[in-house]
């Protein structure tokens, strides 16, 4: 294809998927998860090079994946371009997002290079390559920042499998110099997608597929050449399972039943593939579910079957063989075959189907004209390309439609809910934004009916216990953050919220034990240092109070309330000086804030610097409307001695 026209198809997938996704670059960070990633992330927070060295030297909430949190790191980067060093802010969420979009439709871009590269015609690879891009399945992954995980470990390995097939493709008339380049290549591309998410472990598989069709050499030097992706995958997967600390017993399930498990989640995600419609962000489907519902043990029995067949039918439909065996490989690490954290909810998830769905695109992109006159003997061209366009256009507006319930917690959740009623992360999900949002007894309601669900969930019992504290029900706080420990003991926010509890109770050395429990368990947990703060000065400890509050900013500088009560035990102390370098941090922080603007004037002129605390006054960012604040500059700028 001329590199005119191939230019022209990349623009149109770009622009098909900007219309489909645009909508994600006004949503901010979510609660579930992007805020422990990123936003509330200690290690990016305060964002330095030993910081960002950490995320490769051990996991990180249970994962190791070092090149996605360098990724993010870079965002976070990017969005203090420009900003004032001294005064610490939150990350642009449209960086992330943006940065999603963009990835996915590189993946797109190297899709189509790909199906190109393995025999498809250009415009049969244009549809396949849209498919993969435009169908509902793909939103999870693009729409939730934390999806980018997907995303960058998809590109990593859709840029490794290309070039290994140019390995493996070489011109025989080339130098045979450049074929250990692309090897090298695609060696080193495939280890950073395993280490940007582990499930590309199966990545040296689809190689070794590869490598038994366009090579010639015996399997043994196939098996050579994927031997060091193999050992970085098990060392990583290894490392992660470590790391996992589920938050509850994990389901139990029998040897022999696990293969159930995995035959329900393909045909979950092949009926998902052609009925896009009922997705959710939690489905509820955990293995020990699966296995105790003979309906869905019988129907499991069906992608065995079907496999099965093809083995005995490999060499009459070769193509199919191959891509249904790779399609199973690369959903393999999240089929329930082995045991993970998140099955403590649900083994299915539309995002660990986002690379799988390269081979139904592989497989669309194969089929011609020719392969449909075989049973619709009268249709056209024009009709061939009419129904996959019309096809394609039906999965974009629904995915479109997805885009939005990811635009906040509350319709993300209530939609998962109305999907599937017994989905507990969900129900988590609407008592968390009914909480944020002060609906304390909505809070309640919401976490009581996720316990009846799952009792055994430690989060859930926090939260509950997170809720009684903001009603003043500190006996039964207290109950249900014990609740929360004894089920998950590796839990520093249960220590913390608990550490609060007993403060609340004035039982000052209990929550002060539980404070250094989850400190012990996290040491950059920041908010115990805050509790810590708060107990010291509630005992007249101000010294240590500011140190604990001092600490606490240190790991959090974005957060406000550790810098309001050091403000706070400044004033008790009287330190001036230090009270007004504080106060100038919080009103760059909050410049709309008069109780901080008057506070800085005030500690101005006790200072004796009164044309600062002028300054504080003029300089404010006051609405013509708020005749309220007005009224209040005034006065103090007449109690300063009048304006000038």
């Amino acid at each position: 294809m001329k590199l005119k026209k191939r230019g022209v198809l990349l623009m149109l997938i770009t622009a098909l998927v900007f219309m489909t996704f645009a909508a994600t670059l006004r949503f901010g960070f979510l609660e579930h998860d992007d805020d422990q990633n990123i936003v509330k992330n200690p290690d990016l927070q305060a964002l330095s090079f030993d910081q960002l060295a950490t995320f490769w030297t051990r996991p990180h909430l249970g994962l190791y994946i070092p090149v996605t949190y360098t990724y993010w790191g870079a965002g976070v980067a990017l969005s203090r371009l420009g900003q004032d060093p001294n005064t610490p802010q939150a990350p642009n969420p449209i960086l992330f997002h943006a940065g999603n979009l963009l990835l996915h439709i590189m993946n797109g871009w190297l899709l189509w290079l790909l199906l190109v590269a393995l025999g498809a015609k250009e415009w049969g690879a244009l549809l396949g390559c849209l498919l993969f891009l435009l169908h509902p399945m793909q939103v999870e992954a693009v729409s939730w920042i934390t999806g980018a995980k997907d995303l960058l470990c998809g590109f990593l390995s859709l840029a490794s499998t290309l070039i290994f097939l140019r390995y493996l493709q070489k011109d025989p008339e080339r130098s045979r110099r450049n074929a250990p380049i692309y090897y090298l290549a695609a060696t080193i591309l495939s280890v950073l997608a395993i280490l940007a998410k582990p499930a590309a472990v199966v990545l040296p598989f689809v190689f070794f597929i590869l490598a038994s069709i366009y090579s010639r050499r015996s399997w043994w030097r196939h098996l050579l050449m994927i031997i060091p992706q193999l050992i970085v995958g098990i060392l990583v997967v290894k490392t992660t399972s470590i790391a996992q600390i589920p938050e509850g017993p994990l389901p139990v399930v029998l040897w022999w039943q696990r293969p159930l498990v995995a035959g329900d989640a393909v045909l979950f995600y092949v009926k998902k593939l052609f009925w896009p419609f009922g997705f959710a962000v939690d489905y509820a489907r955990r293995p020990d579910i699966v296995a105790a519902d003979l309906m869905l043990c019988l129907l499991a029995f069906i992608p065995m079957i079907v496999g099965l067949a093809l083995v005995y039918r490999r060499r009459q439909f070769p193509l199919l063989f191959v891509s249904l065996l790779t399609f199973g490989i690369l959903l393999a690490p999240n089929l329930g075959l082995i045991s993970f954290s998140n099955q403590f909810l649900t083994t299915v998830c539309d995002r660990y189907a986002y690379l799988a769905m390269t081979v139904p695109a592989f497989l669309l992109s194969r089929l011609s004209l020719d392969h449909l006159k075989v049973y619709i003997p009268k249709i056209t061209a024009r009709g061939y390309y009419a129904s996959f366009t019309i096809i394609l256009v039906f999965l974009a507006a629904l995915s479109n439609r997805q885009v939005n319930y990811w635009a906040n917690e509350r319709a993300l959740f209530q939609h998962s809910i109305d999907i599937e009623p017994n989905g507990v992360m969900a129900l988590v999900g609407l008592g968390n934004d009914a909480a944020n949002n002060k609906n304390w007894d909505d809070s309640i309601k919401y976490f009581s009916s996720a316990l009846n669900l799952r009792p055994d969930w430690g989060r859930v019992h926090n939260n509950l216990g997170n809720s009684f504290i903001n009603v003043n029900r500190l006996v039964e706080a207290t109950e249900s953050l014990q609740r929360a420990i004894a089920v998950f003991p590796s839990y520093p926010l249960a220590f913390n919220n608990l550490c609060g509890a007993l403060a609340r109770r004035e039982m000052w050395e209990e929550a002060a034990a539980a404070c250094r429990n989850a400190l012990r368990l996290a040491p950059d947990f920041y908010m115990s240092y805050q509790n810590l703060g708060y107990i010291a000065a509630k005992q007249g400890q101000n010294e240590k109070a500011e140190q604990y509050f001092r600490d606490a900013i240190r790991i959090a500088p974005i957060d406000i309330p550790p810098r309001m009560n050091l403000v706070r035990i400044l004033k008790i102390q009287e330190k001036l000086d230090k009270l007004s370098i504080e106060l100038e941090v919080l009103s760059r922080m909050l410049p709309q804030d008069i109780n901080i603007a008057l506070d800085l004037a005030a500690t101005y002129e006790k200072l004796g610097k009164v044309d600062q605390a002028r300054a504080v006054f003029k300089n404010f960012p006051l609405d013509p409307s708020d005749t309220r604040s007005a009224a209040t500059i005034h006065a103090a700028l007449q109690g300063l001695g009048g304006y000038r």
